[in-house]
């Protein structure tokens, strides 16, 4: 006996999304494709299947689930029915990458659950998604305009230095990541970049300079008065070691590694100072 009989469509709703039904054997939808005059079908044939032969391919068929929507789909649908509940995505994976499959959102009421499985993977990727990652501020010194040939310090601002948590659960299983601030990319809008092994030292004008040391700076060779604007461009990009749990799936826990936060950049204006005596 099923879980929960199929239930109509929600006045409100968005066109090519519907309602589902749940039975013994996972969720089955009951709206039209996602693309307007479109309807699923199987994938075409590979191989000898596409060339009318009797031989199989010896591609894998993917591996699907419905995993719950992010929240900006979720607020793009609106309400699915008339009390609370979430809204379901299809989700496929296989050797070949993600795939684009048409299958409508689903919308399943608050009490109950799909039959499928979770996608421990996709409840990763929904949680980083998810997760508060750090656009950081830029600070530099000498602060404002730069010098050709004199050494610049880099660093955003130490506060937006930790590590932060996010989490996404579906159907009994509960992933969760902690993405912990391990390097700095930056770009320096001259074609150069480097990579800094923390957020940099943020000078401090109350103290002498000899006492002061930086591991993270860069020299522009060159003036920007050839760049367009007369600027370069400088961006930083905090890049995040990731680590995950999950808990109440037997899947192995699979490591997200290093995954960059937002970029932020600044126009820095560099010039040549023309050394005294010269002419």
């Amino acid at each position: 006996m099923g879980l929960l009989s199929a239930f109509p469509a929600f006045a409100g709703g968005i066109a090519g999304y519907g309602n589902g039904s749940i039975s013994d054997g996972g969720i089955t939808a009951t709206a039209a494709s996602l693309f307007s005059g479109s309807s699923w079908s199987d994938p075409p044939a590979t191989g000898d299947q596409a060339s009318g032969g009797s031989g199989q391919s010896s591609v894998p068929p993917p591996s699907c689930y419905y995993v719950p929507a992010s929240a900006s789909v979720a607020a793009s649908l609106g309400a699915g029915g008339p009390g609370p509940g979430t809204w379901y995505t299809w989700y496929c994976t296989s050797p070949t990458g993600f795939l684009n499959d048409p299958r409508p959102a689903i919308w399943v009421p608050a009490g109950s659950a799909p039959g499928a499985a979770p996608s421990v993977p996709a409840l990763l990727q929904q949680a980083i998604g998810q997760a508060a990652l750090i656009d950081p501020t830029i600070v530099l010194n000498p602060p404002g305009e730069q010098v050709v040939n004199l050494a610049s310090w880099l660093a955003v601002s130490p506060n937006q230095w930790s590590a932060v948590v996010a989490s996404a659960t579906a159907g009994g299983v509960t992933t969760s990541v902690t993405a912990t601030p391990e390097t700095v990319l930056w770009n320096l809008g001259d074609g150069d970049s480097i990579t800094c092994p923390g957020p940099g030292v943020l000078y401090n004008q109350n103290e002498p300079a000899s006492d002061q040391s930086t591991y993270c700076s860069y020299t522009w060779p060159e003036s920007s008065a050839g760049a367009q604007g007369g600027v370069f461009q400088v961006e930083a990009t905090i890049e995040y070691q990731v680590a995950t749990t999950v808990v109440g799936a037997p899947d192995p826990t699979p490591s997200l590694g290093i995954h960059a936060g937002p970029t932020q950049h600044i126009d820095v204006a560099v010039s040549e100072i023309e050394a005294l005596g010269s002419s």
